[in-house]
Parts: C-alpha cells; structure tokens; sequence
C-alpha cells in the first residue's frame, strides 16, 4: 500500500468501500456463529446467566447490543436477500440489525430497497412502531375475555 500522501482521493475512497465489504462479510460470519452458539447453547459454562451476558463479556459490546445482535443473528437465516446484501456491504451492520427486527422473507425485498436509501434511524422507527403495534395487539389479545351467564329460568 502507499503513502497516503502518494493516493489519489478515489484511491482511498475504494480503500475505504473495499474494507467495509469486507468488514460487513466479516459481521455476516460473525452473527451465523452468534446463531450457533447460541442454538448450541455453547456458551453455559462461561459463568454468564445468558447469551447475550456471555456476547457482552466475551466482546466487550452493551447487553442491549448484544440481544440485538444474537435477534438479527437467528432472523438472518430466514432472509436471504438481507444476508446477501449484509455479506456484499450493500448494507451495514446497524441498518441489518434494525431491518431484521420486522423484516419477513416476504417483505424482504421491498424492505432492503427501502432500507438502502434511508438512515438506521428511520429504520429503528419503523422497527419501534413494529414492535409497538404487535405489543398492543397482544395485549388487547390478554385483556380479551368472554362472559356469561345461565339463568335457571328462560
């Protein structure tokens, strides 16, 4: 590699787009090995009361990273085009694991075109409202209850 001083900017720049593909195939590999330790449970006798206990220890990353992180790990093995545009750095880690929140196999392609012209941040909002609408709908689910009575007479 040269000097940076000898590059030219559009050197660098496909420096820079080189190591991120690169780094997301890296993190696609990464989350299939979160998949499977976690399947495996191989992570019982660490000392750790859970998965995502043992991946913020072992990492060094948030426990609410880490629950993100295994969650977008097992969806991601029932969306092949999100893999895909994971693995290519078409999409990057934080979108990922905000897009496998809601996305369906489904809903996947129409989702990753959304997905690549917006921010992570409009992503995560999509995903909150997800998560919001099937929170209440389960709840009014829990509330709902059927009553009845028998009068001995009519």
């Amino acid at each position: 590699m040269k000097a940076s001083a000898e590059r030219s900017d559009e050197d660098l720049i496909q420096d820079i787009d080189a190591f991120h593909r690169h780094a997301c195939s890296a993190q696609r590999e990464l989350c299939a090995a979160i998949a499977e330790v976690d399947r495996k449970k191989a992570w019982r006798d660490s000392g750790a009361r859970d998965m995502a206990h043992w991946l913020k220890m072992r990492l060094g990353i948030s426990e609410w990273k880490a629950r993100r992180w295994i969650a977008a790990a097992h969806a991601l093995e029932s969306l092949p085009l999100t893999s895909q545009a994971f693995s290519s750095g078409e999409l990057g880690v934080d979108k990922v694991v905000e897009l496998t929140r809601f996305a369906t196999p489904e809903t996947e392609g129409d989702l990753l075109r959304w997905a690549k012209s917006v921010s992570c941040g409009a992503i995560r909002r999509k995903g909150d409202l997800a998560h919001q609408s099937l929170n209440e709908t389960r709840e009014a689910e829990k509330a709902r209850s059927l009553s009845w009575w028998y009068f001995e007479e009519n």
